[in-house]
């Protein structure tokens, strides 16, 4: 079992490009509604089977934040992957 855990903090400031309405649409309404700050936590889970099987689960961004780490960029929501790996 493992994670991380970020937070992204409140942007303060953006080039004035991306406030025109004309260049990226959304961008000033998504920062009013979502510039708090972020919390985005991600979880692995795995399990060694004998002969050097690996199952892992990962899952990203667990609390399916809506954020932006960039302007106009906006991240995916909550995401699974599963890998099965053996070793010969």
């Amino acid at each position: 079992v493992g994670g991380t855990y970020r937070y992204l903090s409140k942007t303060e400031n953006i080039d004035l490009i991306f406030t025109n309405p004309f260049f990226i649409q959304g961008v000033a309404d998504f920062r009013e509604d979502y510039n708090d700050g972020n919390h985005i936590a991600d979880l692995i889970l795995s399990y060694r089977f004998p002969k050097d099987i690996l199952l892992r689960v990962n899952i990203k961004n667990i609390n399916n934040e809506f954020y932006a780490v960039r302007p106009a960029m906006i991240e995916p929501p909550r995401s699974f992957s599963i890998q099965l790996s053996k070793k010969w």
